[in-house]
């Protein structure tokens, strides 16, 4: 465990877990608003691409928003709270993997068969909403990145010029 979660008082930790629930909570909701102004205002038959020969698209409730939403959320909180335990600095490492994640998963809504190019766009503007609300949140309540020692590149300035005695030269 790293000394940001050892060491802090548990009221500290319930705090943390809590504003990590209220970011997957906040990323999930957003979805869900996200779907319902596409499907009810906009008039946008939301369905997920069909992969192969053999899949047809889905089309998208706001429950499998939610729980896909929620699912990626969880995930992101947990990869957060390896990192945090396991690397120097977690809060850049987790920031760089939640953008690919992000990038990878753009492939599933811009592929695939059957869908509109409307659908598409939402699609993917539901990707990016919860990726940033997670990234944003999530990130907010990571733990500080601790120093990684570097090698010494300490070179003397004036002060410490001085303080070394010059090579005397003998003369003749």
């Amino acid at each position: 465990m790293s000394p940001a979660t050892t060491h802090q008082p548990p009221a500290t930790q319930t705090a943390r877990r809590l504003r990590r629930l209220a970011a997957v909570l906040t990323a999930v909701i957003a979805a869900v608003v996200l779907w319902a102004i596409a499907v009810h205002a906009a008039g946008i038959d939301l369905r997920s691409p069909g992969f192969g020969h053999s899949q047809k698209p889905a089309a998208l409730n706001p429950g499998t928003v939610a729980v896909v939403s929620g699912l990626a959320g969880l995930a992101a909180w947990g990869l957060l709270a390896l990192l945090e335990r396991s690397t120097q600095r977690p809060r850049q490492i987790w920031t760089a993997a939640a953008l690919i994640a992000l990038v990878v998963s753009l492939g599933a809504p811009l592929s695939g068969h059957g869908v509109s190019d409307a659908s598409r766009g939402i699609l993917a503007c539901l990707h990016v909403l919860v990726a940033v609300t997670l990234i944003v949140l999530l990130g907010r309540t990571a733990a500080a990145d601790r120093g990684v020692p570097r090698q010494s590149q300490h070179r003397p300035g004036p002060a410490a010029a001085d303080a070394i005695p010059e090579p005397t030269s003998q003369r003749s």
